[in-house]
């Protein structure tokens, strides 16, 4: 490699985090449209870096070196708080002083303290109780008390606290929390170090909700970098707990249950598959009754809610409710969308396990196929859902290209998220692009499976596609 391509791909991340410090300055009091140009034109900048990164065939630094800068990294940038971070900032106060974040809703509990604070309001449907999972709960509660300005505080009232917390506090609490999102992401390089992290790491979507936003899916990152590291020898310790931190901490992971327990009856036979999904299901089990006690029967309340009213720029989903919406033919298009969207998916997540089951399918690739159908009908295209494709997919980002593209057209669903509108053209690029690059990945995954599946000897070989380079 030119010494010209690594000083840009070294630098892209610290020029990168420069313009966060002179748009976060700029920015303060502007427009949505002015931050909503701002975000995809910084969100730009790091493009030409990553494609770079994607035209080596090894990382550009090791891992000991990547744990120290991205650690700096991402404690050091400034961050765009969004309502989502001060729904952290919440859940993470009423952990660390014992209350149940489950029980009331934001909205409920200031009504019983003597000053609501004003920040309150601001937070992300504030009349919701929270709808994180209990991990991701614990998470916050301990970014509370990591938090080094929080020393002298932490042992006064919950309530007394919170109504002094200005909105000029966020960044200070905001290191804590960003010490337990630097650690994932020092875990998540120390994990995948032989297996291309710098190509998740660098890529702009990491660099714009982890770093600049500090969400969830950050963390949630290391245990699904566990599944991938596992794989190749799962062992039902390793597969159910890794498997359970990662629901614990989103729901979504669990679309991988299908793929891992397939793999687990090849390997072990049925006992492993009732061994791990006792596992499995005794974390949630702990984990869910350790907040079901003083939830008053909350603890599942504003999931339902969300699931009900679940609709920001998804792709099949969006495109299937246009047209029922067109045609007329419902009178509630989103939720009969949601219906057919994700009776497709069934098909294609049975058909997936039937392929692997027959060996004409790795477990790798299917599992990546498997999550990236989950994500093709979400009602949603939200950026950091979209995260943990980039583990789950990172044995093929160099020869599938939905891997890395979807994810960098997710800043587009900001125009809609900032601008509370979803313009034509926004909607016939994201439709028209995607179909295209899933139908080449498509078509591209039946000529390899078919012209190598007498090749391969062994399963494990299936779960790598050949080089077409």
């Amino acid at each position: 490699m030119s010494t010209f391509k690594k000083s840009v791909i070294l630098s892209t991340p610290l020029f990168w985090s420069i313009s966060l410090w002179v748009g976060h300055f700029y920015l303060i009091g502007s427009t949505k449209s002015t931050f909503l140009i701002w975000l995809l034109t910084s969100y730009c900048l790091v493009i030409p870096g990553y494609i770079l990164i994607r035209s080596l065939k090894r990382p550009i630094l090791n891992h000991k070196i990547g744990l120290c800068f991205f650690g700096v990294l991402t404690i050091l940038t400034p961050s765009f708080l969004q309502t989502d971070q001060l729904r952290y900032v919440w859940d993470g106060l009423q952990v660390s002083h014992s209350v149940n974040p489950y029980r009331l809703s934001p909205l409920e509990a200031s009504a019983k303290m003597p000053k609501t604070p004003i920040w309150v309001s601001q937070i992300n449907h504030p009349e919701l109780n929270t709808v994180y999972p209990p991990v991701a709960q614990i998470v916050f509660g301990l970014s509370t008390f990591a938090n080094p300005f929080l020393f002298e505080e932490r042992f006064k009232k919950f309530i007394s606290f919170a109504e002094r917390l200005p909105k000029s506090l966020y960044w200070p609490w905001e290191l804590g929390w960003r010490l337990m999102v630097s650690i994932s992401t020092m875990m998540l390089i120390f994990i995948l170090k032989d297996r291309r992290w710098d190509l998740v790491v660098f890529h702009p979507l990491y660099l714009l909700t982890v770093v600049a936003n500090v969400h969830i899916d950050g963390i949630l990152l290391a245990p699904l970098a566990l599944i991938l590291a596992t794989w190749s020898l799962i062992s039902p310790s390793k597969a159910g707990l890794s498997l359970a931190v990662g629901t614990l901490l989103r729901w979504t992971p669990m679309v991988l249950l299908p793929q891992i327990w397939l793999r687990q009856i090849k390997l072990r036979g049925i006992q492993f598959v009732v061994l791990s999904t006792v596992l499995y299901l005794s974390c949630i089990a702990l984990a869910l009754g350790f907040f079901s006690a003083g939830s008053g029967g909350n603890i599942f309340s504003s999931a339902k809610i969300y699931a009900e009213h679940w609709s920001f720029f998804g792709y099949v989903h969006r495109f299937i409710s246009d047209i029922l919406r067109f045609f007329q033919v419902t009178k509630d298009p989103i939720q009969t969308a949601k219906m057919i969207s994700f009776s497709i998916y069934g098909i294609v997540a049975v058909t997936l396990a039937h392929y692997q089951w027959k060996k004409k399918l790795g477990f790798r690739l299917a599992a990546t196929l498997n999550y990236l159908g989950f994500l093709t009908v979400l009602p949603t295209l939200h950026p950091w859902y979209l995260l943990p494709l980039l583990v789950i997919g990172l044995p093929f980002m160099k020869q599938l290209k939905t891997i890395w593209l979807w994810p960098l057209l997710a800043p587009l669903s900001y125009i809609f998220y900032f601008q509370m509108r979803d313009p034509f053209w926004t909607r016939l690029l994201v439709y028209t692009s995607v179909s295209v690059f899933l139908l080449l990945d498509l078509r591209q995954i039946l000529k390899l499976t078919r012209n190598h599946r007498r090749k391969l000897s062994h399963e494990g070989n299936y779960s790598a596609l050949p080089n077409l380079q």
